[in-house]
């Protein structure tokens, strides 16, 4: 159990209200004991316990980021108040269903979700992420929670973005290719702050005119190799 006392001691703060940051990771905690009183937490890192909930942290609604990985976690209730909650780590718990993710889908800030990462030796999961289920939740993980860019360490339509980028790059002259791809890049880096929606439509914009660039460059050798054959034989 996590005591006021004990908080109080690792944040250097008098006041429960005044702490913005706590790290309480590696401390064997069992239950959140004061916790739910730090109501200004912005960021919190409970890694490595043994907790078997996160329900009473509903009052810490201006957290923006959270690690609770590597616990014994298998519910995510009362984690849709977090309304301001932009980054949280989960792997390495007990979750074995996608239900259990369903207090994340109003939580319209969160940009990165982090269920299984790897590790040096094996990697650091959930029961959930082993399954079927759990891959075509992957294919599209803005179904069910809109506002995510990342999701397992990886880009969120990071596949998309592969293929756009090998396209563009295959179909257009050197330097549209390269400004191709910096712009390609530029649109899927989440840091930059784009909605999916926008970075979608124009990585398909740019799919499109490399397409087309590509098909007129066809047409127009096609055309010459028509010349060049018809030159070659009226010389004959």
């Amino acid at each position: 159990m996590c005591s006021e006392i004990e908080v109080k001691k690792k944040s250097g703060e008098f006041d429960l209200e005044s702490i913005y940051t706590l790290d309480l990771s590696h401390q064997a905690l069992t239950g959140l004991g004061s916790l739910p009183h730090c109501t200004q937490l912005c960021v919190l890192n409970l890694s490595h316990n043994q907790l078997s909930t996160v329900a009473p942290l509903d009052t810490l609604t201006q957290l923006e980021q959270l690690d609770i990985s590597s616990n014994q976690i298998k519910a995510l209730d009362g984690m849709e108040q977090m309304e301001r909650l932009i980054s949280l780590n989960v792997a390495g718990n007990l979750i074995s269903s996608l239900d259990s993710l369903l207090p994340l889908a109003s939580l319209y800030s969160l940009r990165t979700l982090t269920m299984s990462q790897s590790s040096q030796t094996t990697p650091i999961t959930n029961p959930v992420c082993l399954s079927p289920t759990y891959t075509l939740f992957k294919e599209s993980p803005c179904n069910y929670i809109a506002s995510l860019h990342w999701l397992d360490e990886e880009v969120v339509g990071g596949a998309f973005h592969k293929r756009v980028r090998q396209v563009c790059s295959q179909n257009t002259g050197e330097k549209s290719a390269h400004q191709n791809t910096q712009r390609i890049d530029e649109l899927a880096d989440p840091l930059n702050g784009f909605s999916l929606d926008h970075r979608d439509k124009q990585l398909s914009a740019l799919l499109t005119d490399c397409v087309e660039v590509s098909l007129r460059v066809s047409a127009e050798v096609a055309e010459l190799n028509l010349q060049l054959k018809n030159t070659y034989s009226q010389h004959l």
